[in-house]
């Protein structure tokens, strides 16, 4: 009792306060002094915090850190070499190379997705021996044009790869030096498909079974960036305009149907039989995973599942009808109104909001399910806007010309060395390392990093020795 004594008191005092000040100026007066002194002391606690993360020298995120390679912060950032210190002032950057300069499903030295180019190397595996995802090669000839870093050579090329499948579990990078790249590498034929759902996938809905383990292909452009003095973290206003001064950047806006209600044949409602395709793909997905699926994992889904057997076949009789349907088209004609009302007939059942089924709760319960018609609307204007140029010539030409001005870059391009872009508090791990590579979040090929980005580093010795296999990577996203 004695302990809590002075708190009483303070409480005391307040209602006392309060209820003076109530009597003396009135009850709203009373509220609006309040709320400028709390706003006031919020005005002070903040510039308080900021100063005292300035004077540690790091940043306070405002979201939870994601990776990190410690779980401490009790100790000593590592500190560049002053006589070899990691390059921050020069910088290359990676555009899409835009559509109206020709097919980017094919050509150039330097690409994002498609497969690699790997000559005699061997195609990477994670540390559960499942074979990794190509998210992009680049030519270091080209590179080597704008940077001269010790150890990094001058000829050949770096693959990247990540662990993106459905099954992986842990966030894994590797980058492979290719000395002689000749020509496309086939894939593995251990390959899964794309869909880690930590990043926010599955990132590819196609018909096409080889498409959903690789990436779309599109070519990408080198452009250097030479700056004057170190951009601060998270100074990303800066970076914005000495990019725009080079090429200009996108507007990153998502490559969505609600963006083009009024060019597209059907509005927001699917136009292409490729959705009705993806749609029936997706349900005989779902039902082969539920076929498998464990008593308790059944339970935990429908409850009562004596019928479960009987539902799975049924979705999946209703998928193989459908896929035949649908089959009889191209799946970049358009949809007829009539086809369309016949098609959203049979979606109706499956749309979220709606009191589902049982078959529906059983493919809802899936990856790679679809809960509104916008939803394989958009998969299906994503995919002709990456595909080859014979479809995305097929597209109206205001979606055509908005793609080399809106969905080129995202936030910012793809980067090599240059000073690092601030998520959370990766980079404060790396003073003294060169930044080799920054992936940034890009929808426009599926690789959906909830908007957030991959870094690798690589240390001044590792580089200078070429030990690829000493890098370090981080998976941040706000």
């Amino acid at each position: 009792m004695t302990k809590q004594l002075p708190f009483i008191l303070i409480c005391a005092t307040a209602v006392i306060i309060i209820v003076a000040l109530i009597s003396t100026i009135g009850f709203q007066n009373t509220v609006g002094a309040f709320g400028v002194i709390f706003v006031g002391f919020c005005w002070w606690k903040g510039k308080s915090v900021n100063a005292m993360a300035a004077q540690a020298g790091s940043k306070i995120g405002s979201a939870k850190r994601t990776v990190a390679p410690s779980e401490s912060y009790d100790f000593e950032f590592p500190k560049a070499d002053p006589d070899n210190p990691p390059m921050r002032e020069h910088a290359v950057f990676m555009y899409k190379q835009p559509r109206s300069d020709g097919d980017v499903t094919k050509g150039g030295t330097s690409w994002m997705g498609g497969l690699p180019a790997l000559g005699d190397v061997q195609w990477p595996h994670d540390a559960a021996g499942q074979a990794m995802h190509h998210v992009m090669q680049i030519d270091l000839s080209d590179a080597g044009l704008f940077l001269n870093v010790r150890g990094l050579p001058m000829l050949g090329s770096i693959a990247v790869f990540v662990a993106l499948g459905e099954d992986s579990r842990k966030f894994e990078t590797k980058v492979l030096y290719v000395k002689e790249p000749r020509g496309e590498t086939a894939r593995p034929e251990t390959l899964i498909p794309i869909g880690n759902h930590s990043f926010g996938g599955p990132s590819i809905h196609t018909t096409d079974p080889d498409s959903r383990t690789v990436l779309p292909r599109w070519t990408v452009d080198l452009v250097q960036l030479t700056l004057d003095s170190y951009i601060a973290p998270n100074d990303g206003k800066t970076l914005k305009q000495e990019l725009s001064a080079i090429r200009p950047l996108g507007t990153g806006k998502n490559v969505s149907t609600f963006n083009f209600v009024d060019d597209l044949p059907n509005g927001q409602d699917p136009s292409y039989w490729h959705s009705a395709q993806i749609f029936a793909d997706s349900l005989s997905k779902a039902a082969r995973r539920g076929a498998s699926l464990t008593a308790d994992d059944r339970a935990q889904i429908l409850g009562d599942i004596n019928d479960w057997d009987e539902l799975v076949q049924n979705m999946e009789t209703l998928a193989a009808d459908m896929a035949i349907w649908a089959s009889t088209h191209s799946p970049w004609d358009v949809m007829s109104p009539v086809d369309l009302a016949l098609f959203k007939e049979q979606f109706t059942p499956f749309e979220d909001g709606r009191q589902k089924s049982a078959m529906a709760r059983i493919y809802h319960s899936m990856p790679g399910s679809f809960g509104f018609l916008t939803k394989l609307a958009d998969a299906t204007l994503k995919e002709m806007v990456r595909g080859p140029d014979e479809v995305f010539r097929l597209l109206p030409e205001p979606i055509q010309q908005a793609t080399d001005k809106d969905h080129l870059t995202s936030r910012l391009p793809h980067q090599m060395f240059g000073p690092p872009s601030w998520i959370q508090d990766g980079p404060a791990f790396h003073e003294a390392d060169h930044l080799l590579l920054q992936i940034v979040d890009d929808s426009v090929i599926g690789l959906e990093l909830s908007g957030g980005h991959i870094q690798v580093w690589i240390s001044p010795d590792d580089l200078a020795a070429q030990n690829w296999d000493g890098i370090k990577s981080y998976f941040e996203c706000s």
